[in-house]
């Protein structure tokens, strides 16, 4: 949502939501979420992944790229210009609003089957996947292949540590994919990508609280404030009852396991299995709950599939798409850290290699502040315009 701040509609019942618990009152679940699949479910499919952003002064998504060096993606990973899945992949690209983190794609059957799967991205750029597929315009397109539920395949490694690993923490089917290149074997379907769409939810910090709204249609149930200082970290969260709302600042005093339980708890009570569910946040433990304040939340399915249409043939009995949003927020100890270099005396050049030390959101950063005015501001862009040339 790219417009002027609304004015703000506090919460009936309070102005400061207070923290509440991530599942529903036993009373209010007809019955919980399977943990594991079981043969009588049929032919299942689940997925997850994560849409992220970085917002600006006005509460809507910049446009950016992280700036943290090389990907970690396995060098087998294909992507455009990488037909063979050999080489570094890409890592920076063009700025945009929203990247798309390693949706994965799980599958159950109690017998050997064939299936085909296509990913639409209407509004965005598939960019990475595994294994072979075809690029069709905007999406992915893994034709046929296989699930067998009797293999107990190794599969590939390229002996460096990855994001994309832990996802195969799972009892899911390994998929089996000929191609006239190749034969791979892989736990899941994964694809990567960037857009240029807006999320649902906007915000600001405002001292110890955040401001959030959200865009009008389907609305998360529930809204999530992470924030770590140091090894000092917290976890709110609250219902999602209006389309504007104050959202106070967590209390430092968790601990980490507990942080990483409770959002376990979240995704297993969105119907991923908890062996998926570990190993998604397993998969963001090194990005999810680092230095910086955050908002997450997992997108309504409506809006899950007009982003990103799903076609499997054949229809599964079941499917479970999780795709989980985040909004990185501009708090002062990130903004600090940048107006330390912004304001010291040093040459640009110097300027830019300290922001790049500054890790993945540096250069998100700076956008943020080269909204502002002033010399500060200034500065900042000229950086930003060096760091993009170079």
């Amino acid at each position: 949502m790219r417009h002027a701040l609304p004015l703000l509609t506090l919460l009936a019942a309070c102005s400061t939501p207070q923290a509440m618990p991530l599942a529903a009152p036993a009373e209010d679940v007809a019955s919980p979420p399977p943990t594991a699949w079981a043969a009588d479910q049929g032919f299942v499919v689940h997925e997850w992944g994560t849409f992220t952003a970085v917002a600006g002064q006005d509460g809507a998504a910049l446009d950016w790229r992280p700036l943290s060096g090389p990907s970690d993606l396995p060098l087998f990973v294909y992507g455009p210009g990488r037909p063979a899945g050999r080489g570094p992949v890409p890592t920076k690209g063009n700025p945009v609003p929203i990247r798309m983190e390693t949706p994965v794609l799980y599958f159950y059957s109690d017998r050997p089957m064939g299936v085909s799967v296509k990913v639409d991205f209407p509004q965005g750029q598939v960019t990475e996947w595994y294994p072979h597929a075809n690029h069709v315009n905007r999406g992915i397109d893994w034709g046929a292949f296989q699930i067998r539920p009797d293999k107990r395949p190794t599969f590939r490694h390229d002996g460096r540590e990855s994001h994309y690993y832990p996802a195969r923490e799972t009892a899911a089917a390994p998929v089996l994919k000929i191609s006239p290149a190749s034969i791979e074997l892989e736990r899941f379907l994964f694809y990567r990508g960037v857009a240029d769409f807006d999320l649902q939810v906007d915000a600001v910090v405002e001292g110890d609280a955040v401001r959030a709204w959200l865009a009008p249609g389907p609305r998360p149930e529930r809204l999530l404030v992470f924030e770590r200082q140091g090894d000092r970290l917290g976890l709110s969260h609250v219902d999602i009852m209006d389309d504007e709302l104050m959202l106070q600042r967590p209390e430092l005093d968790a601990t980490l396991p507990e942080v990483l339980s409770e959002v376990e708890a979240l995704l297993v009570d969105t119907g991923l299995y908890q062996d998926e569910a570990h190993a998604m946040v397993k998969t963001w433990r090194d990005d999810w709950f680092t230095e910086g304040l955050r908002l997450i939340w997992v997108l309504p399915p409506d809006e899950t599939d007009t982003h990103l249409p799903l076609r499997i043939k054949p229809e599964p009995d079941a499917v479970v798409r999780t795709l989980v949003g985040r909004l990185e927020l501009m708090d002062e100890g990130r903004l600090g850290r940048l107006n330390e270099i912004l304001d010291s005396a040093q040459g640009d050049a110097q300027a830019v290699e300290a922001v790049r030390a500054e890790g993945r959101f540096a250069e998100p950063g700076l956008t943020f502040i080269a909204q502002g005015q002033g010399p500060r501001a200034e500065r900042a862009a000229r950086l930003l315009e060096m760091l993009r040339q170079g």
